[in-house]
This record gives C-alpha cells, structure tokens and sequence, in this order.
C-alpha cells in the first residue's frame, strides 16, 4: 500500500524502515499539509500527518478527493482532527497510543536542571571563549519541595526521579492515580511497575543449611616433617654438596664432607681391631668384642653400613668422610658453610617434608564454639585460582593472646602436586552441621538499623513488608528464624525498589513502629 508521510525527518528513517520491514510503499515529503499540498495525496491510499498539519473539514474532503482511504496521526493527540468529518467521508483514523511517560518526564527533568543550572548561557560563554561563572549559579535540588501538577503516568514518573534527588513532592490533581494508592499498610504496584523493576517472588520452604565460617591463614611448614641434619662429631666441614635453601634432596643424597681426627682415629681403630682378630685368633683377648665396639662407635657417628663394610674390604681410611641424607626433603636453612668447624651436635641444614603444609589461621575467641578438632574444612588459596582442597583441623592453641583475643588453628594440607609454598594466604572454611531451617537468599533480606526486613507478597501486585529475625547465613542463602513461616510468597528480587516505592508514597519508612 503506497502511502505518502508529510512533516518528513531524517531523525524518523531508521524507525520507519525497521517497522515497514518492506511491506508498504513510503513517499516522504517535508512538507505541511495544508489546503493546497491536499493534490499531493493523490495516489496514497493512507496519509500520514503531524500535530501541526490542517485536517479540518475542507482539506479531509480534498484528501478524499485524491483517493485516501486511512489518516494516519504522527501523535498521540488528535484534537486537531476533524473526528466527525472523517467519519462521515468513510476516512479511518490511526494515532499512537501513549507516548513512552518516562521518555516526557526524563526530558522534562533535564529541561530542569538545564534552567537551574544555566546550561544554555554557561555553553554559549564557552563558545565565545568566556569561561566566567557570574550568573549562573544555580541551586541544589536536594531537600527542595517540587510541585507537580498533574499525577498521571508522566506526572508520577517525574515525581519518582526527582524523589530520586531527595526533593519533597507536592502534588495535585483533580482525579486520583488509582496505581499509586497504596496497599492496605503496603504497596500496590502496576504490571508495567512489576516488569520495570524486575519484581520477583518464590514460595519460602524449609531445607538444609549449615553455618560457615571464613577465616583468613597463612600456609607453614609441617614442624612434625622438619629434620634437622647435624654432626655426630666434631669436626671441619671440607665440602657441602648441596649450598643453596631451597634445593631438594632426596634420600641418600650427599650432604657434605668431614674432617675430624676423632673419626679418623675411630676408624683406625677399627681397622686394627680387624688385622687383631684376624691374626690373634687364639689370643685370651676377645678382639671380636673390641672390633664390635670399634664399628658401634662408627655407626653412632653418623657411617653407613656400606661405608663401614667398605673400611673392612679395603682396610684403608681417607682423611674425610662423606655424611648422607638421611630422608627426603626440601633445605630450608643451611647452618654452616664450607671450612667451618662444628662442634659435636652442630646442626649443619635442615630439610623439610613439603608434601604436607599447615594453613594456620586466626579465629576469635568467640568463634570457638564452631570450632571442632578433627572435623573437615575447605581451603582456598587466591593466588591459585580455581585451586582448593579439603584438609583436616590438626591443632588449636590451648593459650588466647591476651591483647588480640585470637586464637591459633592449624589445618594440615595436602601438597602433593607441590604447588603451595610456605608463606602463601589462604582461605579456610568451617562448615557447621547442616539444619533443616527456612532459608531465603539474601537479596531479598533489607538490612537497617532498626532491623531486619523482607516484602510479603498479600495480592495480586499488593506487598507488605515484615520484619523478621537472621540466624545463620551460609554464601548467598540467610536463615529466618522467625517473622515467616512455609509458605509465605516472599519477594526475593526488587525488595529495594518497594522499600523506595512505600517511602515515595507514603513518606515514612515501611519499618517504622514495627517491632520484633
């Protein structure tokens, strides 16, 4: 259907062509319609007019006269239209329905501030290269009264945004709002109101939960897995195989070379005592027992078996000799360096086990009571995202500081793909035993100072807001317990926008007088 659009904008191709979705033919002019641009109808079967354009009686007839069959109102309003004319030349009238209210009222607001601030002015200054500020000082709209004639959608809409700058409203009109009255002790919403604000409810029921308790920590070393290598005799330490903290040795590794005259006496004497036995055989001294005491005091040394049946086989000694790690682990401190002497008991490193690491947190005095030894706890670790593990709770510290009131807890943890390091933080959870109780997530939970609050849901669209009392709260799910019971329709997305909706109309907070 060919249909000619007077008052043409290029502001308006975009939306035309969208809509159009290439089932009507347009002609677009940016002309008025008047008595004598009538003729240029001709051939349209609909015309299409803005609220400025002549559609009185003589201009309908000369459109009719052209062959159009449908008039179509760029406008919401129509009062420029000859209605009855119309209808008596067969002539169908089309406007738009509404225009959007809060399109009006945002622009309406804008036009405000505009005035109040001397936009208009300040930016012309600025083009002229002026940028003094005499005269256009304007005022806060906060804690101002704002008067609103007319409470119709767009006059509500107005009244939200400027309720928005904390503005008092003082509004007036000759027929009442029927959707802003509000609910008996509630709200009353609209279906555009639910749509907008994105109100959502459930039906509360019971179900598990359980306490939880973040506590922040630190990882350590298992001091239970700490060996400490030191020397069995005095002596000077000629070589260290291993010189860096750090390094991993494994078991039977070489740790260092020794020089010590006692040693070296020692397994002297028992090479003697061996060519002794060997050769005295009949002698009344038993010098089995003094080759059995001779090889005890190597092995109380520190000499392994093999090195002491080597000494047997050879029957030669070296000046040195070579200490080997007794077990598997990671240095973490070397206590003495190459050409030191060390006396007896001397601790030369010492390697750590870092298969297994203590999370060692801090927990306050009155968070004991959650506290369980031996029971589970989940550890996460931020500087490995995704990285998490369950260990077990090992140690609590039976002495309180006295000036920080916290507590010391030790979570061993498996560190078997040896990713953690002593010194990373870490995250320990504590979960409680799980409870059959009614729970609600905590978005629909509003938190002030007098209390605690959710919307109930009492109507079609109608809410009424009550108090209630938290017990647990476990992640995004808060136990109530009491103020609801199962069953209840409670509003768990938009609560805040109802709480702002019940203030607006009703200038008081819908907590006020409640009590718990």
């Amino acid at each position: 259907m060919e249909t000619l659009i007077l008052a043409h904008t290029n502001l308006k191709n975009d939306y035309l062509i969208k809509a159009n979705g290439n089932k009507h033919k347009f002609r677009l002019l940016d002309v008025r319609l008047k008595g004598d641009t009538a003729y240029l109808a001709k051939g349209a079967k609909a015309v299409s007019i803005f609220v400025n354009d002549d559609d009185s009686a003589p201009v309908l007839e000369k459109l009719k006269e052209a062959g159009m069959q449908f008039l179509v109102l760029q406008s919401a309003g129509f009062n420029h239209v000859n209605i009855e004319k119309a209808k008596e030349l067969g002539i169908r009238v089309a406007r738009v329905p509404a225009y959007s209210p809060y399109a009006v009222a945002e622009h309406t607001v804008a036009l405000m501030l505009a005035l109040n601030r001397k936009l208009i002015r300040a930016n012309s200054r600025v083009h002229d290269s002026n940028f003094s500020l005499d005269g256009l000082t304007g005022f806060e709209m906060h804690g101002k009264t704002a008067g609103i004639i007319g409470t119709g959608k767009v006059g509500e809409v107005i009244a939200r945004i400027l309720y928005g700058f904390d503005c008092k409203i003082l509004a007036s009109d000759q027929v009442e709002n029927e959707a802003s009255k509000p609910a008996d002790g509630g709200v009353q919403l609209s279906e555009q109101q639910m749509q907008l604000g994105n109100i959502l409810t459930d039906t509360i029921k019971g179900g598990m939960m359980g306490s939880q308790m973040v506590l922040t920590a630190t990882l350590n070393a298992d001091q239970k897995k700490i060996k400490a290598v030191s020397a069995r005799v005095m002596g000077r330490i000629e070589r260290l195989y291993f010189k860096n903290e750090g390094d991993y040795v494994r078991k039977g590794d070489k740790l260092y070379d020794l020089y010590s005259e006692e040693l070296n006496s020692a397994k002297q004497e028992y090479v003697l005592a061996l060519d002794k036995e060997n050769n005295l055989e009949n002698s009344l001294i038993d010098f089995k027992a003094l080759t059995r005491s001779a090889k005890n005091k190597l092995v109380l040394w520190g000499l392994s078996a093999a090195q002491i049946r080597e000494i047997a086989v050879k029957r030669l000694t070296t000046p040195t000799t070579t200490f080997y790690s007794p077990v598997s682990g990671t240095i973490t401190n070397i206590a003495a360096g190459e050409g030191e002497y060390t006396m007896e008991g001397g601790t030369i490193l010492k390697l750590t086990d870092l298969s297994t690491l203590w999370a060692e947190a801090q927990v306050y005095t009155y968070q004991l009571a959650q506290v369980e030894k031996n029971s589970v706890a989940s550890v996460q670790f931020p500087d490995l995202p995704g990285k998490h593990t369950d260990g077990r709770i090992e140690f609590a510290n039976p002495e309180i500081n006295p000036q920080t009131r916290i507590n010391l807890l030790r979570v061993s943890v498996s560190n078997s793909e040896n990713l953690l390091k002593p010194g990373m933080p870490a995250f320990v959870t504590l979960k409680g035993k799980q409870q059959d109780v009614i729970t609600l997530p905590s978005d629909a939970v509003l938190r002030a100072e007098n209390g605690v609050s959710v919307w109930v849901q009492t109507g079609d669209r109608s809410f009424t807001s009550r108090m209630v009392k938290l017990g647990m709260e476990d992640g995004n799910q808060v136990e109530i317990k009491s103020g609801l019971q199962s069953g209840d329709i409670v509003v768990i997305s938009g609560a805040y926008l109802l709480n702002s909706e019940y203030l607006f109309k009703n200038g008081a907070n819908p907590m006020e007088g409640m009590k718990m």
